[in-house]
């Protein structure tokens, strides 16, 4: 996509966070994708690819491996434990993906994912204005309760498995953020999010301190 100004990419990117909103309350995950393809002209993996992987140096991310033989040999198979403790060899249930959507069915490494992270650490590292990291980091709603009742209630074994009992947070721009320290372990005001088979991501950014 051709930028023509600063003040044009940064209103582009809050206006596309603010529709992030609802992928993290609603989890309507293909409405925030669509919209961006029909901003910017593009399909979300072009628009990634362009504007957040390439200039990050991610080339392991992609929300299509079928077309990249190279990662589907390295996927790490993925297992379920059953109620008696017992591991059996499981599969991905929701893949493929047949559009790009934000909130599920993007595949990347390790690596990929702290240069992502790094960036985000580093105000936003040239791919995201300060504004916009700004409101990415920030919570959301006037009241929290409608979050505390899914991430630390009705989904906690999904959502809020590292949220110590009685925590206190709000939902971020698709992530969730906690309003208290979890001691040894997280800040106040740390974003995080979690992937499908389990994997957690951390960012020590607010717009009133970063660590």
């Amino acid at each position: 996509m051709a930028w023509t100004g600063q003040d044009e990419r940064q209103e582009l990117e809050l206006s596309l966070l603010s529709h992030f909103v609802i992928e993290a309350i609603l989890t309507f995950d293909s409405l925030p994708s669509l919209q961006i393809e029909i901003v910017a002209n593009q399909d979300l993996e072009t628009f990634m690819k362009t504007n957040i992987w390439t200039p990050l140096g991610m080339n392991s991310t992609t929300f299509r491996p079928w077309s990249r033989p190279d990662l589907e040999e390295k996927f790490v198979e993925l297992a379920w434990r059953g109620r008696d403790g017992k591991l059996t060899k499981g599969k991905n249930p929701y893949g493929p993906a047949v559009d790009c959507c934000g909130g599920v069915g993007l595949f990347s490494t390790p690596r990929d994912q702290a240069r992502l992270l790094a960036a985000l650490l580093k105000d936003g590292h040239g791919v995201m204005s300060k504004a916009s990291l700004d409101e990415l980091m920030s919570p959301q709603t006037e009241d929290p309760s409608h979050f505390l009742s899914i991430v630390c209630g009705t989904k906690r074994a999904h959502l809020g498995q590292t949220w110590p009992e009685g925590s206190n947070g709000d939902f971020g721009l698709s992530s969730s953020i906690n309003a208290t320290d979890f001691p040894g372990r997280r800040a106040a005001n740390s974003a995080n999010w979690q992937g499908m088979p389990g994997i957690h991501a951390v960012s020590l950014y607010t717009h009133h301190h970063r660590l």
